[in-house]
């Protein structure tokens, strides 16, 4: 793997544990391990690494308890009642790609005094089951969004927690459950 490759995918790997009870494997070292068919596989490399940044399995809005947002704005951003001063449409991006445009909208927005911005992820994959012997349509899943609960976690990290104070499910005019309000802190620089 290129040095940019291992990078990410140290990257990727930087919050996993080994499973309870397991060891963690020693880091293997960097070799061309590249199988007959031609196509190299990656080298994981299992550590401790500090207070893991763990997605809860529903999206939560409480990003920041506490984070110092007075009840009525908490409200009129959780109605959809402030004016949104930007949006960003991740539909479609893969998770490494998304982070980083969110990361670098909302740097942006925040650098030129933006306080609200509308992010869509899009709520996430409908799935249907095969058709049932009698030619009846099989049972319908929804799967959250990777994006959609990948976003508070993403938000909870360096830079972007530096400068976003909440967070909430958007309203259904502006997307529902597939979008999100997010308030940035004023700069006090």
């Amino acid at each position: 793997m290129s040095d940019e490759d291992q990078g990410l995918w140290a990257y990727v790997l930087r919050d996993v544990l080994p499973l309870p009870g397991k060891r963690a494997k020693p880091a293997a070292p960097a070799a061309d391990h590249t199988p007959a068919h031609g196509v190299s596989s990656p080298q994981t490399t299992v550590g401790p690494s500090p207070a893991p940044a763990l997605s809860p399995p529903a999206v939560r809005t409480d990003l920041s308890p506490g984070s110092g947002l007075d009840r009525r704005n908490a409200n009129r951003l959780r109605k959809g009642q402030m004016v949104i001063e930007g949006r960003l449409d991740l539909h479609g991006l893969r998770q490494a790609e998304a982070q980083a445009r969110l990361t670098q909208f909302l740097l942006s927005a925040h650098a030129a005094g933006k306080r609200c911005v509308l992010v869509i992820t899009g709520k996430g994959n409908s799935k249907m089951q095969a058709d049932t012997d009698d030619g009846r349509p099989g049972w319908m899943r929804n799967e959250p969004g990777v994006l959609r609960q990948n976003l508070p976690a993403w938000l909870r990290q360096d830079p972007l927690r530096a400068i976003v104070l909440e967070m909430s499910a958007a309203t259904p005019r502006d997307g529902g459950s597939g979008a999100f309000y997010i308030l940035l802190r004023r700069d006090r620089g």
